[in-house]
């Protein structure tokens, strides 16, 4: 992969992996997502009959095909997300409001102690190593 594919909306990917909606055997295109998505916002009754079948059936997909599935998110290149993560850092995203937003979203990876934990254990395993 060269470049990062282009985004897709999250509600046209999961109803695009959802088998009681979605023929799950064949790839979607990027069209049939926006597609879906696109009725997903636009159409009441899909929509509530949508969110009621994920509260019942959730994705009702095995482990394998969740994991295949995962293959029609869109993808980046490592360069790509290491310099987003750089820009990120810097503040300089889109603005410094967006930067500050993404890594107030990103903080609740460490709010768990055994994350927290695992954090530590690494750092001193590495400090241990040198």
């Amino acid at each position: 992969m060269e470049v990062t594919e282009a985004p897709l909306p999250f509600s046209g990917l999961y109803l695009a992996i959802q088998p009681t909606i979605s023929d799950t055997n064949t790839t979607k295109s990027y069209d049939k997502i926006i597609e879906l998505a696109s009725r997903f916002n636009s159409d009441d009754t899909f929509n509530s009959e949508t969110k009621e079948l994920f509260r019942e059936e959730r994705l009702n997909l095995s482990f394998i095909q969740e994991k295949d599935a995962l293959a029609q998110f869109p993808q980046t290149t490592a360069m790509e997300m290491a310099t987003l993560m750089a820009q990120l850092q810097k503040d300089d995203l889109i603005s410094v409001e967006v930067s500050q937003a993404v890594k107030e979203k990103m903080k609740w990876v460490f709010g768990g102690e055994a994350i927290q934990r695992s954090f530590s254990n690494y750092g001193a395993i590495y400090d241990n190593r040198m």
